[in-house]
């Protein structure tokens, strides 16, 4: 953390001495704009250039990438920024804004500048950023507070979009216990759940009759009859109401959370706009 003094270069600048870091030493020029294109057509493209190709040594680069994993570890952003999914490397900065003549002024006149640099995944870095607030007003001026929270949320992001780096996640294995706790409901958008978080539970056949499902989840897929009610015990409210509602009948909801029970049991055959009530907990 650094006070008195103005940041001399401007932030771009200060983004690529950064990524120089993360990328080996080499340091490259921003490109602001990839291509030129009219009608559709690539008109004019912009490639890397290479300021540098090894800012300092790799023994350097390497007490370097420890101190900036260390601010987010265990320094300023182990709170803020730190988190469990994804590794990040940066530094804070929190300086005073000098005002012309009068200087950096009083105790309680002074106006800061809070900035956040740095890149992630720490330990295989693919993306690097820096965050500048100028002129703090909500009362904290420190940057880890007001730069690193920023930083933090567009990270997670940029790191939840990015599919190459969510398909890196381990698969879980869980073997021969009962089945992970769901929801009945859209069997594909179950599914979808299960993929992303890499869940694949796992059942050895007893005996030779016995049904193999160790490929995956076992999925039964979930239909409705007009004028029958359906079964929705054990559902969420959502899928409940979309069942019973194309079923044709009006529902009536008590409580909170998966159903319980249904007042008509399933497979009964009762008039189309019949009330039906579900209790959820």
């Amino acid at each position: 953390m650094a006070y008195g003094y103005e940041m001399q270069i401007t932030p771009l600048q200060m983004l690529a001495f950064y990524n120089s870091v993360a990328n080996n030493g080499k340091m490259i020029s921003p490109i602001l704009v990839k291509e030129i294109r009219r009608l559709g057509n690539t008109v004019e493209q912009f490639q890397a250039r290479v300021i540098n190709e090894k800012v300092c040594s790799d023994a350097t680069l390497g007490k370097m990438r420890s101190l900036l994993e260390g601010v987010v570890n265990e320094g300023t952003g182990k709170n803020v920024i730190k988190n469990s999914l994804y590794s990040i490397a940066g530094k804070t900065g929190t300086a005073q804004i000098a005002n012309g003549k009068t200087g950096y002024g009083a105790q309680g006149s002074r106006t800061y500048q809070a900035s956040f640099c740095g890149y992630f995944p720490a330990n295989h870095p693919k993306y690097s950023m820096i965050v500048v607030i100028n002129h703090p007003t909500q009362g904290a001026y420190l940057a880890a507070l007001v730069a690193g929270p920023v930083f933090r949320q567009i990270a997670d992001r940029v790191y939840a979009s990015d599919l190459q780096l969510n398909d890196a996640a381990p698969i879980h294995f869980v073997g021969n216990t009962t089945m992970p706790q769901l929801k009945k409901g859209n069997p594909k958008a179950l599914k979808q759940v299960y993929g992303k978080l890499g869940i694949k539970p796992l059942y050895a056949s007893n005996n030779i009759a016995g049904t193999d499902t160790s490929n995956g989840v076992p999925f039964e897929e979930t239909s409705y009859k007009s004028g029958v009610v359906p079964s929705v015990t054990g559902m969420g409210l959502s899928d409940a109401l979309y069942l019973l509602g194309n079923a044709g009948y009006k529902v009536v909801v008590r409580g909170s959370g998966a159903v319980a029970s249904q007042s008509v049991a399933a497979g009964s055959i009762i008039p189309k706009g019949s009330k039906v009530t579900i209790q959820l907990q």
